[in-house]
């Protein structure tokens, strides 16, 4: 027990508890895995969520100020294990999603000089998507991801996993949806991309 500001800044200098010496090993190199491994490749040539969120990565560390939104959802996760700037924003402990839009925007209002980029699902940006018109009125310009995998996808893997390939339900997504068009339709502006050049392209357009 003891005031937090003094305790916060003493906790780095505090040995850390032997018994989880094994723990932190794990957690290590499980974080230098992550910075070292190559993008897997998809089987069918698509831009897998790794690749994705290389390229996102490229773009941020050479964007001025970038502030990086990380929806939540299977695809969120992939965004916070591998993209990273300064300053990131997150959906929490609570696991809610949809927000990314919603967050990105205030971002960019409270910092205008920003780049502002939030990831996020095609699940999730069902939610808040119609927020780009926010974006749009209140001249809050940012760059918006949406990993396009046709479905629920953490549902998806939670019933494969649980009840296997007969008992999936609910969790597909229409091939027929075009995100990158209601950007567009709201006054913004959309691009489609199917692989990592493609998108490092729309990504500067944007």
């Amino acid at each position: 027990q003891g005031d937090p500001y003094t305790v916060l800044p003493a906790l780095p200098a505090a040995p850390a508890p032997a018994a989880r010496a094994s723990w932190r090993a794990r957690v290590d190199e499980a974080l230098r895995n992550r910075n070292t491994l190559g993008a897997a490749a998809c089987a069918d040539g698509a831009l897998g969520p790794r690749a994705l969120c290389e390229a996102v990565q490229a773009f941020l560390t050479s964007a001025p100020n970038p502030i990086l939104v990380c929806d939540g959802g299977e695809f969120g996760q992939w965004a916070q294990a591998y993209c990273q700037a300064p300053v990131r924003i997150i959906n929490g402990m609570s696991g809610a999603i949809g927000a990314g839009i919603c967050y990105a925007i205030a971002a960019k209002i409270a910092q205008p000089e920003a780049t502002v980029a939030v990831l996020m699902g095609d699940g999730t940006a069902g939610f808040h998507l119609m927020e780009l018109d926010t974006a749009v009125r209140e001249r809050a310009a940012i760059v918006a991801v949406v990993g396009n995998d046709l479905r629920w996808n953490a549902e998806h893997l939670i019933q494969m996993r649980t009840y296997g390939p007969q008992r999936l339900i609910g969790c597909e997504l229409a091939p027929t949806a075009r995100y990158h068009e209601v950007a567009a339709a709201l006054g913004g502006a959309g691009y489609a991309a199917r692989d990592s050049d493609s998108l490092a392209t729309a990504l500067r357009a944007a």
